[in-house]
């Protein structure tokens, strides 16, 4: 009976251990994708920009290109070692005496520019929302004093927020590496009999609120008040559009060339019908749902991205480890496995998910691109300067 009950769980870890396998290569294999999608879409977004003299000048596309050259590094010099952690099945650099050292560097980095990606997309919102409704002030042009301004904090942010697990003796884990995720990852401290410490239930809660929940805050509450702006705006023009029409009917001088339907003169005094003197609602129904969508693909993507990494951190801690193999023996934070998975996976395609948000989805981006590969010819150019000097 003891026989049969070893041989039992020897044969479900071995199982566990080719399914762990299985996942890994699958896990390998998609990074490969993100790897290719990712420094494809980022350098995209860093031509389109770095080629056109007019979105150099504005902090929301320098924003977008510094996301772009993050999500570059990220996919270029981080991602290779996930890959051939999750092909090797483990880590690569483990046997040697600086394997521990190189997986802290690993860790720290990735650690380091997940909270960079966050924060500058947070304020990459918040300077949209500023610039709508200050643009006077000129928040949206670019100088190096801004730019600094802007971009220190958020490194900084990620900087001090990722190095507090290498001080020795701080007691609040340290980074590892973790077979689910394919990365090295924070890992909290635990006592003796198994409890979290103070110093780690600190920062993990530390980690998730000036890492994810606020920048996360910022950036809802900028599109939200985004959309809110472009719903009131709109409804402002379709109901000055409508008065606008009924003083022209009134005084018979049709209103051509300002932007709204023009009368045309064998009407006389006859009223156009009812749906003809308001915006159509159809349109701007339409105009609304549009707007909704881009606000929802700006924070959705960030949530989905970023949202499981932070909350396993921030929860590990207080989460009892379970004592059988499969979980005890393969994850890192203590969850199932398939969860760890995908949200590794998530966190790790995170770049090429920025990169088709803010950059394949953006039509100046895209203009611009166009323009770098297949530059205009003279007689293209030259109606344009003929109009300019005019």
């Amino acid at each position: 009976m003891d026989a049969t009950s070893a041989s039992a769980v020897t044969n479900g870890t071995q199982r566990t251990t080719v399914d762990v396998g299985e996942w890994n290569i699958v896990e390998g294999a998609v990074l490969v994708i993100v790897i290719v999608v990712g420094i494809f879409v980022n350098l995209f977004i860093v031509i389109a920009i770095l080629s056109s003299r007019r979105l150099r000048r504005r902090v929301t596309d320098v924003l977008c290109c510094h996301l772009a050259l993050v999500g570059i590094l990220w996919c270029a010099l981080l991602l290779p070692l996930n890959v051939t952690a999750a092909l090797a099945d483990g880590w690569p650099l483990h046997a040697g005496g600086s394997g521990r050292g190189l997986c802290d560097v690993h860790g720290y980095a990735q650690a380091t520019l997940v909270h960079v990606m966050v924060w500058t997309i947070a304020i990459l919102g918040w300077n949209k929302y500023r610039t709508i409704t200050t643009p006077l002030r000129r928040v949206s042009t670019i100088n190096r004093q801004r730019m600094a301004a802007i971009l220190l904090p958020t490194w900084a942010i990620g900087i001090t927020l990722a190095c507090i697990p290498l001080i020795s003796g701080s007691g609040v884990g340290h980074y590892g590496y973790g077979p689910a995720v394919v990365a090295c990852v924070y890992e909290p401290s635990l006592t003796t009999d198994n409890t979290p410490t103070v110093a780690s239930i600190a920062y993990s809660v530390a980690t998730a609120a000036f890492g994810f929940l606020f920048p996360v805050g910022v950036t809802m509450h900028s599109y939200i008040r985004i959309y809110s702006i472009a719903r009131w705006h709109r409804k402002r023009i379709a109901v000055m559009s409508a008065v606008v029409q009924v003083i022209t009917l009134s005084v018979g001088v049709p209103m051509a060339g300002q932007g709204l339907p023009e009368i045309s003169p064998q009407s006389g005094n006859k009223s156009p019908p009812a749906e003809d003197q308001v915006a159509d609602p159809t349109a701007t129904q339409c105009r609304d749902r549009k707007t909704l969508r881009n606000v929802l693909a700006f924070v959705v993507a960030l949530v989905l991205c970023y949202a499981p990494h932070y909350t396993l951190i921030a929860i590990a801690p207080i989460v009892r480890r379970p004592s059988y193999p499969p979980y005890s023996s393969f994850s890192s934070l203590q969850f199932p496995f398939p969860v760890e998975v995908l949200s590794g996976i998530v966190v790790l395609a995170s770049p090429a998910v920025n990169g088709f948000v803010y950059g394949v989805r953006n039509r100046a981006m895209i203009r611009s691109f166009r323009r770098f590969v297949r530059p205009p010819t003279l007689g293209d150019r030259l109606p344009r300067h003929l109009v300019s000097i005019v």
